[in-house]
């Protein structure tokens, strides 16, 4: 009735699984009166089973972006699948390097890196880099968002 390590029922780990899919976990810990810490090592378990049943092996287009993690300069890079509409992968920085993980992360999941056709992201030199380098063979597009800056910036 209880998954071995957790300290906690499988049903009580649901219900916190279930509340951390909607308030953060400090929140659901002082909710259900236990640490955060706790709840975290359970959100990491799941994360890990479900990583290790991820399928990759039917991802052909992809869009790479960075999002801020914190205030100031630090930043998490994102890989999407467009077609499943899903997060794919996530990482700590925006360098080249950060496409590099993506591909063992993709081979790592039983995809093909020859088969991913096209590539959307930002104008980032670092992005760029790392594209022509692990997919060369991919086709590169930038998004929107950055194109009409660009024109907005020339006008």
């Amino acid at each position: 009735w209880s998954r071995p390590g957790s300290h906690f029922t499988l049903l009580f780990e649901a219900l916190a699984m279930s509340l951390c899919q909607t308030m953060t976990v400090a929140e659901t810990a002082r909710l259900l009166r236990v640490t955060a810490h706790r709840l975290w090592r359970s959100v990491g378990h799941y994360v890990a089973v479900a990583r290790g049943k991820d399928d990759m092996s039917e991802v052909k287009l992809i869009g790479i972006d960075e999002t801020s993690l914190r205030r100031g300069h630090q930043y998490v890079t994102v890989v999407h699948d467009f077609d499943a509409k899903r997060l794919l992968f996530a990482t700590e920085g925006r360098d080249h390097e950060t496409v590099g993980a993506f591909k063992a992360d993709l081979i790592a999941h039983g995809g093909q890196p020859q088969r991913i056709e096209h590539v959307c992201m930002d104008m980032g030199q670092a992005y760029i880099k790392g594209v022509t380098e692990q997919l060369p063979q991919a086709q590169i597009s930038f998004d929107r968002f950055h194109v009409i800056a660009l024109a907005n910036d020339a006008m």
